[in-house]
């Protein structure tokens, strides 16, 4: 029984077999492929003089290749300028863009990604050499008439300048630097950084600084570059003194430091001669019906900056929506070089240390780095969705992109989410029970209607920022779409929303850049 099991079940396989004998078909060999890596492929091909790029050749399917490589360059254990082999090891000892050229045969047709293509390819592989990095800086003192007068920048050189004067620093570089970081010793700003936008757009070419300490100070920049890693740095050691002006004290900056008013002068002030008595506050907040002056209970210099007095209150703190100012009348505050400082009045006090949440979130608030797909629909559908919302190079007000919105017509209306690449919406870090602003850059083009440009958290439609005729044409100007105050619950995702449906069928196009949200404190 067991044997007569075993012939029918191979008489049942050999059937089957038989049954699918005109259609069963052998596996096929795998297509030929042009598949080929370089080493640098990821920093597009950018190499120092001097430097190495491996090119390899891993297609499937060839016959035969040939390397040749540019003149001046030269292939590790080899003297010739062509190879024939799969992986080339090439130094590069001329500065500029070069071609390493490939030409392969294969058995038959070829892909080239998804394209079938004949059986012979010629490829070329752009290679830029840059030189090493370099750094040259010029520097101009700059008179209060506007007179600039270079400085010596020779080492061991030191050059005088009047106390609360600037001076101008020009940036130039070879070997295309990605990052510029500036010390400025004795300096107001102490510090500055470019990254490779700005130096590109030519933003780090000039730097003012004013010097309103007297004493000597250095002055070093580096300019770097990650890959291929470069770097150079100029130190200039003593290279400013700063001497006793005749010039009159400037007031520079009025802002509140905590709960303190920070004056701000172009020159070290005498601490001697500081008097809390001289100043005089006044608030305004039409809101919350207060007018009146606030007396100031001491005055002092700030230990870190002999140039800022600072200012204490009494019983009374500024914010954000209050409108107030400092008046000084004459006693006796006098630079530490000996000139009195004038009288000012009714100078208007600014908020100091607002920080834009949108820096430390993913939000792509300078457009910067965002592409098409990074803003979409919020799939609301119907009119909502008739707009068109683009990330252009034609206008930026800073760096080199900006967001262009375009509405056509009277039903053209907009609800747009800030996406990353998965589709997710862009948080911002808002925390309930704090008040925000929200900014934004603008240029509107050429609009005699009227519309609105909404960033809403909560669905209230109350941040607005309202685009018309009135609004200012063909230039950028800040935009402000109020006070937002956070409460438990609301999304963390903004909606950009805009409608065009009151101004008359008028077409709308505008750019957006730089979003600002910044925490603030409202008089309770």
């Amino acid at each position: 029984m067991k044997k007569l099991n075993y012939i029918v079940f191979f008489s049942m396989i050999a059937m089957l077999i038989g049954c699918n004998a005109n259609e069963w078909e052998a596996p096929s060999e795998e297509p030929n492929h042009h598949v080929v890596y370089t080493s640098e492929a990821d920093y597009d091909n950018k190499v120092e003089v001097g430097g190495k790029i491996s090119f390899g050749d891993v297609s499937r399917g060839v016959t035969s290749r040939t390397w040749t490589i540019p003149s001046g360059a030269i292939m590790d254990g080899s003297t010739s300028s062509t190879s024939s082999e799969d992986v080339i090891h090439v130094t590069f000892n001329e500065v500029g863009e070069h071609k390493v050229e490939l030409a392969q045969t294969f058995g038959s047709s070829v892909y080239v990604d998804t394209v079938l293509m004949g059986s012979q390819i010629d490829t070329a592989y752009t290679v830029t050499v840059l030189e090493p990095v370099d750094v040259s800086l010029k520097a101009y003192v700059i008179d209060i008439d506007g007179t600039e007068t270079e400085l010596d920048l020779t080492s061991g050189v030191t050059n005088e300048i009047l106390a609360g004067l600037y001076v101008k620093y020009v940036f130039d570089s070879k070997g295309s630097p990605e990052n510029v970081n500036y010390e400025f010793e004795g300096g107001d700003p102490a510090t500055m950084v470019y990254d490779e936008t700005q130096i590109l757009e030519g933003t780090a070419a000039e730097t003012f600084v004013q010097y309103k300490r007297l004493g000597e100070f250095s002055t070093s920049v580096v300019a770097s570059r990650d890959r291929p890693f470069g770097a150079d740095t100029l130190s200039l050691l003593n290279l400013i003194k700063v001497v006793p002006s005749t010039h009159p004290v400037e007031l520079t900056g009025v802002y509140t430091v905590g709960e303190k008013v920070a004056l701000d002068f172009s020159r070290e002030i005498n601490p001697e001669t500081v008097e809390a008595a001289t100043f005089t506050i006044h608030l305004v907040n039409t809101d919350k019906g207060i007018d009146k002056s606030v007396a100031v209970t001491s005055a002092s210099l700030d230990a870190d900056a002999a140039n800022i007095v600072l200012l204490e209150l009494e019983d009374e703190v500024i914010y954000y929506d209050d409108v107030a100012t400092v008046t000084y009348t004459p006693g006796n505050l006098t630079s530490l070089d000996g000139k009195e400082v004038d009288a000012f009045s009714d100078q208007l006090i600014s908020i100091g240390g607002l920080v834009n949440i949108l820096e430390s979130s993913t939000f792509d608030q300078g457009i910067e780095n965002s592409l098409n797909s990074n803003y979409a629909a919020a799939g609301w559908g119907g009119s909502w969705d008739n707009y068109t919302a683009e990330v252009t190079s034609e206008k930026a007000y800073s760096g080199s992109k900006s967001l262009k919105i375009h509405m056509a017509d009277a039903s053209a209306n907009m609800a747009m989410v800030h996406v990353d690449d998965s589709g997710s919406g862009h948080e911002v870090p808002t925390e309930a029970g704090k008040t925000y602003l929200i900014t934004a850059m603008i240029y509107i083009d050429n609009y005699t209607a009227w519309a609105g440009f909404e960033v809403d958290f909560n669905a209230t439609w109350t941040n607005r920022a309202e685009l018309s005729g009135g609004s200012p044409q063909n230039e950028w100007y800040e935009a402000s779409f109020g006070i937002y105050t956070c409460r438990d619950g609301e999304s963390k995702v903004p909606t950009l929303r805009a409608f065009n449906e009151y101004g008359g069928g008028v077409p709308l196009t505008y750019y957006v850049d730089d979003f600002s949200i910044v925490e603030v404190s409202l008089r309770p």
